[in-house]
């Protein structure tokens, strides 16, 4: 059983040293799940003992991590010639093996790609190996993320586990045959089955919701019957225009009434101040106070000339 434990230290051959050291990881994840092995020989039908597989999808590079790690029988043999078919189109990472000390060597292998399979070839001088691809054949449906995982059946296999990973703290995935969680592992998933004939397949698809799960599409005139159109046009406005002309009545209305109270100010003003004009200014007589008419320069009374 495949299991996501803390990496510890442990001694390590390597032949090749070009892997990236996020692959090197991998390596060292399957090495602590391995029990090592002898040195065997087989062909390209030999019956596995044993093969784990582990399905990582990865949505921010939309590729899928798949690991396998394979237990071959046990053979009196130095070498095992195997070939082993993997989808068309994969990046083939890792393929490396184990020995009984737990050294592990990259080993060297030939393609022959066919059709929709390329069929990888390699010798392998241990018991267990451990096989890494990027599989770029996650297809994505509008904000949906699906892969298609198939088991080619050129081996038998003694046991066989499949085991899928939730993508970081995705909650949506779905699979399809459903494989039970894995105790104390809440986002592994994973299932067993029991001898594998050669020429019986084991398929999966697994299905979830990627990071951009929504699609932005062209912009559309707003209608009537748009989904959350504004009732502005109807409502607001109307209340705005009815409010704008009752503050132009009441400022019309206050203007009518500051000029007519200053017209009555002003007539009232007018009748309180005397005309000086000549025709209606009335004069009396300096010396005896006789009251004398317009236009009069003398006093009608005693004759005094009028000031």
């Amino acid at each position: 059983m495949i299991e996501i434990r803390q990496i510890q230290s442990f001694p390590v051959k390597f032949v090749k040293t070009n892997k990236t050291p996020f692959f090197l990881s991998l390596v060292i994840l399957f090495l602590l799940l391995s029990n090592g092995g002898k040195a065997v020989h087989a062909q390209a039908s030999t019956t596995f003992d044993s093969v784990e597989v582990l399905i990582k999808p990865d949505p921010v590079h939309s590729v899928v991590n798949v690991l396998m790690q394979i237990h071959l029988p046990e053979a009196p043999q130095n070498t095992a010639d195997l070939s082993l078919r993997l989808p068309s189109g994969v990046a083939l990472e890792m393929l490396a093996a184990i020995d009984a000390d737990g050294a592990i060597a990259f080993l060297d292998y030939a393609i022959h790609p066919a059709d929709d399979w390329q069929t990888i070839q390699f010798s392998s001088p241990a018991q267990t190996l451990l096989v890494s691809y990027q599989d770029p054949n996650l297809e994505q449906k509008g904000g949906l993320f699906q892969y298609h995982f198939v088991w080619p059946a050129d081996h038998a296999v003694t046991h066989f586990s499949l085991a899928v990973q939730q993508p970081g703290d995705n909650t949506t995935l779905t699979l399809e045959p459903v494989l039970a969680p894995v105790a104390g592992q809440p986002s592994v998933f994973r299932d067993e089955w029991g001898p594998i004939e050669i020429g019986e397949t084991i398929a999966l698809t697994l299905q979830y919701e990627g990071p951009t799960t929504r699609v932005v599409e062209a912009a559309s005139p707003v209608t009537a019957n748009t989904a959350g159109r504004s009732a502005a046009p109807t409502g607001v406005v109307q209340w705005l225009l009815a409010l704008g002309l009752v503050v132009i009545f009441l400022v019309g209305l206050y203007f009518a009434w500051s000029r007519q109270s200053q017209n009555a100010n002003s007539e009232a003003f007018e009748g309180a101040v005397p005309s000086a004009t000549p025709e209606k200014q009335v004069l009396f007589c300096h010396e005896c106070g006789m009251r004398s008419k317009p236009g009069d320069t003398y006093c009608r009374s005693c004759g005094t000339e009028l000031r």
